[in-house]
């Protein structure tokens, strides 16, 4: 009977530890991954903010662009203006599609997109009602 009992403590302490083992393994593997996908996400978000500062750059110097675009911010919304900036996004093409993890911000700043446009996001123009990410483009 003794001998019994050593022998189930002994694999009761070796499946604990065993166990243990196992647990910090599998939390180190868990923690590499999780820091692997943060550092992907900031790298994609600083890649898009170079971008779209690039694309602002291309209207920056422009008065008579920065006048539309006021006249269309300022309440209540010119409609020629709005009319302008939709036929003029037309020619604008954005530096890079904007990748569907950005779908969310780019709702909720209002990104730049044309109506004929094939970006992934659309555009939530002041009146008109949102539309799903198109995962095709």
């Amino acid at each position: 009977m003794l001998v019994f009992a050593l022998l189930a403590a002994g694999i009761l302490a070796i499946g604990c530890l065993y166990y243990r083992n196992y647990e910090q393994n599998y939390r180190a593997e868990v923690e590499r991954q999780l820091s692997s996908i943060a550092d992907l996400k900031v790298n994609e978000l600083v890649q898009y903010r170079k971008e779209r500062l690039g694309d602002a750059n291309t209207f920056s110097d422009n008065p008579a662009f920065s006048e539309l675009v006021r006249r269309f911010l300022d309440p209540p919304v010119d409609e020629d203006a709005r009319r302008q900036l939709q036929h003029g996004s037309a020619d604008f093409r954005p530096t890079t599609n904007i990748p569907r993890s950005i779908c969310s911000m780019s709702r909720a700043l209002n990104g730049w997109r044309s109506p004929t446009s094939r970006s992934r996001c659309p555009v939530i123009w002041p009146g008109t009602t949102p539309r799903p990410c198109d995962p095709a483009g």
